[in-house]
This record gives C-alpha cells, structure tokens and sequence, in this order.
C-alpha cells in the first residue's frame, strides 16, 4: 500500500524521524492489512536530532525534499505522480489536508484508479487564518479536496458530523474516530478555585490558539484567579513566551515541549483542566484523552469539538473574553454536572472498537481494489 500526505520527516544519518503522530505505531494500523507500507512524503536534512524525534523503520520511503515555493512543490506532485504510477499494483491511502494527497487524488482520478481518503482536518480552516494568499489558497484547496473526496471509492472521517457534512463523497464511508484509549486510567479530579490548565499541541503553529488563554491568563490575574497554564507540544516556544511576558503571566506558563505517552500521562495528572482554543480541528484526540484521564475539557466551537464538549464550555476561537468568562464562572456544582457528562461521552469510546472499525474498511478497500484488478486484467 502507497501512503499520501505533506508530512515532513526528518532525515539524519540516513534514518528517517518524525515529531509528529505519523509513527511506527500509527503504520501499525495499516501493516494489519496490508504487507507493505510506502510512504509518500517530504523530508528536511538535519544535522542534529532532539530527543523529541522517533525513529520511523517499519515502513519504506518515497520522500520529497520539503518544498519551498510552488515551482518546488509541482516538482514533488509530478515526482510523487510518476512513482505511483509505475507501481500501479498497490492501493493508494491519502490523508487530507495535505497539498500532495490533494494533487495526487486528481492524478489518480484521471488515471481512474480507486484510492482511499482518510478525512482528518479541514483544509479551509487551516489555511484561512494565514495572510490574504493564505485565504485565497484556503478557498481553492476546498474545492479540490472536495472534487478529490467526492470521487474516492472510500472515505474515513474522523469526525461523527463535521467533516462528513462539509466534504461528502459518493463513495463507501465510515465516520470513526482514531482515538484509541486502553492506555489512559480514568482519575478522578476536584474542584479548586485555583486552576491547573494545560493544551497539547504544536505550540509554533498559530491557529492552535494557545496565544488566546495566555491573554485570558492575565484577565484572571487582574480578577485575583490563580492560573498555571501548562503547554505540552513540540515547536518554538519564544513566540509564545514573548506573549505571555507582555501581558505578566511569564510565571504563569510552563512549556513541557514534545511528550511520548507516558510524558501524556503525566501531563493529564498534573492538570485540572482541558482547553482546546483551536481556530480549526477535526476531532483532537487530546481532547478525548483528556477526557478520558478525567480532566474537563472545553474548547473553542470548531470542527469536532462541539461532538465532545457541553456547549456551556464551548467558545467561539479567538475570543478572549468568553474564554475569561468560562474559566472564571466554574463552580463546583458546574464542575461536578460537566465531569458526568464528560463519563457519558468516554463511554461511548470505549464501548465502540475503533481500531476494528479502521481496520475493517481497510479490508473492504483492499479487497475491493484486487476485485478491481482482476476484472481489468480480464
């Protein structure tokens, strides 16, 4: 099986490592299914590797030096196009949002090869909080991803609604999370008027937001509310620090960086509270994980998260005030209503086998290319 997706890895000596979530354990998934695994991806040279980065090596690689302007881009698509091609014995997954799954998608359209499509963003979203170019793009990479999902013989959405909704296909589709949660010990918390807060994610990408709750920080500190705010996540963290100077809460915030499961863990421990404040998300695993662990969540009202979180906890992104508002209201009694319906949606999580239901539809999709396969070579 071929796998799509902009992903950068990181190349050092040879060996290629990831910060993110595109893991040995994620590949495992697919490795249930298929023999083999090709990614189809970009890659920087480092001379050097933090701690935060994870060997990948239970897949191969066809990588593209990341690109840095459009011309270097059509040189990936074109490389990546001309390589799918000559193995057009394997099925093709492209994850989306993704510039190279998109452009891929319509290269095997032409050609008319079924693909699978794994819908776990909104490329809108994403990048329309950029500059006016970025919100130019946003509109175009909407329509082609919609033309591409549309036209996939089959869809994942990671979402129950959202996604689903916005981007919908004329093929096979499973709305399903990737969440899985074996690994997280349900904990219970209590309720303090000082608040323990904590957000996972990039902390150099700006639409995560977490710029907003360091703001809401120091409206809290002006009302007399003690707040920590802990950040876990890999990335530059001086933006941020800087933002969190200039408005008097540098005492206030603590940067964990990159966290492996058992760094996650003990991040959850330490908090009291979720808060997802993302200008765009499919369905954050954080969030369900947080939840999970038995911290309360809330979030901004974008992508899956209004499937998660009590509309009481919800906000619109960006808006600093309602954030303030939210965290400076909680109560016990409030704390107390929101963890019981927080156990209600975790039950359904660990009721439904998500794994199963991912491995399942990678079956029917492999079958079903081989069905395809043998008829055209008949």
């Amino acid at each position: 099986m071929i796998f799509v997706h902009d992903h950068t890895f990181i190349n050092y000596k040879g060996n290629l490592y990831t910060l993110g979530t595109l893991n040995n354990n994620l590949f495992s998934r697919y490795l249930q299914v298929f023999d083999t695994v090709t990614v189809v991806a970009n890659y920087i040279q480092k001379e050097e590797l933090s701690d935060n980065g994870k060997l990948v090596n239970n897949v191969t690689f066809h990588v593209n030096c990341k690109p840095n302007n459009p011309f270097n881009l059509y040189k990936n698509i074109r490389n990546s196009a001309k390589f799918i091609e000559k193995e057009s014995e394997q099925p093709v997954i492209i994850r989306i949002p993704s510039f190279l799954g998109s452009f891929i998608g319509l290269f095997l359209i032409r050609k008319k090869r079924p693909f699978f499509v794994e819908v776990v963003g909104d490329p809108y979203e994403i990048l329309k909080n950029r500059n006016l170019i970025g919100k130019i793009l946003a509109a175009f990479m909407m329509l082609v991803s919609k033309f591409v999902i549309s036209r996939a013989q089959h869809v994942l959405y990671v979402t129950k609604q959202y996604l689903s909704n916005k981007y919908p296909t004329r093929g096979k589709s499973v709305c399903c999370s990737d969440v899985l949660l074996s690994n997280y010990e349900y904990c219970d918390k209590s309720f303090y008027r000082d608040l323990i807060i904590g957000t996972a994610g990039s902390i150099d990408l700006r639409y995560k937001g977490q710029a907003d709750v360091i703001k809401a920080i120091s409206r809290l500190k002006r009302r007399g509310i003690n707040c920590k705010y802990i950040l876990a996540g890999a990335g530059d963290k001086k933006r941020l620090q800087l933002i969190a100077r200039k408005y008097g809460v540098e005492e206030n915030v603590e940067f964990w960086g990159y966290l492996d499961s058992e760094g996650m863990k003990r991040f959850y421990s330490a908090i009291t509270y979720y808060i997802q404040p993302s200008y765009t998300e499919g369905l954050p695993r954080t969030v369900v994980e947080a939840m999970a662990a038995g911290c309360l969540a809330m979030g901004s009202n974008v992508g899956g998260i209004p499937e998660l979180i009590n509309p009481k906890v919800l906000f619109n992104p960006g808006n600093v005030a309602e954030i303030t508002d939210i965290l400076s209201k909680m109560n016990s009694n409030l704390f107390i209503e929101l963890l019981s319906e927080e156990k209600k949606v975790i039950d359904i999580f660990l009721r439904e086998n998500n794994d199963q239901i991912w491995v399942d539809f990678y079956q029917d999709f492999k079958d079903s290319y081989a069905r395809k396969k043998n008829k055209d070579a008949n």
